[in-house]
């Protein structure tokens, strides 16, 4: 049997027992089974790795214990830290996070899976791998080297698709963080222009203020023509009261006539003068009071096509729901506690929705992908 195949053979051995390890505690957790890992098969790579690792650890270290934990934790650390920031960057999620744990690096590491990799490395030297070792030893060379490579070849498969059903899923997160953008900034409009029809209001009841004040105007200097045709009027009275009363007065009373036999002359230009005057400022209040009526209407046309492009883009999101795109769906069932620092809403949309489709929305109840919704997942040191 070759070297390679027993590498091959034992990596693949301890990715099995990490996914059972990991399949049973986060379906204690879910209270459901679940299928844990980033990949379909039983088969977590991360605990592969950090076997060789410690492995690795334990032969550079000649067997030294102390020598063996500190290289194990050092190496292991940092390969967690290097993996955990690369595929947060490639695809928006973390499928582990320690940021609930005292001590963490932005949530990568942690000091205490630092020293349980240490503890395992310890395990893994002294302990397991020896009857690991003889375990595959145990299969004849021809059947290990087509194990070897059947399972390799099933791996890099399920691999493939697994990265691809990744990439789909950052697709998704992407497209709803900008389809939240879209509503956001609707919303935002449709806020302004209704900011726009308060101060409308206001500006309506500063004109028709100003009309009042206008027409109190108009009530004065209706008053004042009144005043002065009421003047006008006592005196024809008076004069004509005079002309009767004495003859010996009836020249001067003619000439005084005539002096205001003009008086009603010029009482009817004052009334003519007031009506064309007065109907110039109704003309005027109507003015500004259509002015004031298409100003609203404008604006409330405006609320109203910007709440349609807002349901227009929310109905957008509907074709990327989960039952379209089962693969991403599986991909989260798989990891139900994975999360998203630049994508929390949307990654929280997404579960719901996931959620949903699988029995949660049976009730009746429905939820729109652009509505805002809590952001807090659950976090977990899972990988």
């Amino acid at each position: 049997m070759s070297p390679v195949t027993v590498v091959n053979l034992t990596f693949f051995i301890y990715c099995f027992f990490g996914w059972v390890y990991e399949s049973t505690v986060v379906s204690i957790l879910e209270r459901r089974l679940v299928n844990r890992g980033f990949i379909h098969g039983p088969f977590l790579p991360i605990y592969g790795v950090g076997a060789l690792l410690c492995i690795g650890s334990g032969m550079l270290a000649g067997g030294n214990p102390i020598l063996t934990f500190v290289y194990a934790v050092l190496v292991c650390t940092i390969v967690e830290l290097g993996t955990g920031v690369t595929m947060e960057r490639l695809f928006k999620v973390r499928y582990w996070d320690y940021t609930n744990v005292p001590g963490n690096i932005r949530g990568y590491i942690c000091p205490p899976v630092s020293l349980l990799w240490g503890v395992i490395a310890l395990a893994v030297t002294f302990f397991v791998q020896a009857r690991v070792y003889s375990f595959v030893l145990l299969i004849p060379p021809f059947y290990a080297e087509a194990l070897s490579y059947a399972i390799s070849i099933a791996f890099a498969v399920d691999f493939a698709l697994s990265w691809a059903e990744a990439i789909d899923l950052r697709n998704i997160l992407e497209e709803f963080a900008e389809n939240n953008r879209k509503i956001q900034e609707l919303r935002q409009r449709v806020d302004e222009v209704q900011d726009a029809l308060a101060a409308n209001v206001d500006g309506a009841r500063e004109k028709v203020g100003n009309l009042r004040s206008d027409y109190s105007e108009n009530i004065r200097a209706a008053r004042g023509y009144l005043l002065e045709v009421a003047t006008d009027a006592r005196d024809v009275v008076r004069d004509t009261a005079r002309d009767k009363t004495g003859a010996n007065d009836r020249d001067s009373s003619h000439g005084a006539a005539r002096a205001t036999g003009g008086g009603p002359l010029a009482l009817g230009a004052r009334l003519d003068a007031y009506r064309g005057w007065q109907s110039e400022k109704l003309e005027l209040a109507k003015g500004k009071l259509a002015e004031i009526s298409g100003a609203s209407e404008k604006l409330n046309a405006w609320v109203v096509a910007m709440r349609k492009d807002i349901e227009t883009v929310e109905r957008g999101l509907h074709p990327h729901l989960p039952s379209q795109d089962h693969h991403v769906s599986n991909m989260l069932r798989r990891n139900p506690r994975a999360i998203s620092i630049s994508y929390a809403k949307e990654l929280g949309q997404l579960k719901r929705l996931i959620a949903k489709s699988a029995g949660d929305g049976a009730e009746g109840e429905t939820r729109t992908p652009g509505r805002d919704v809590d952001a807090d997942e659950n976090r977990s040191g899972g990988k």
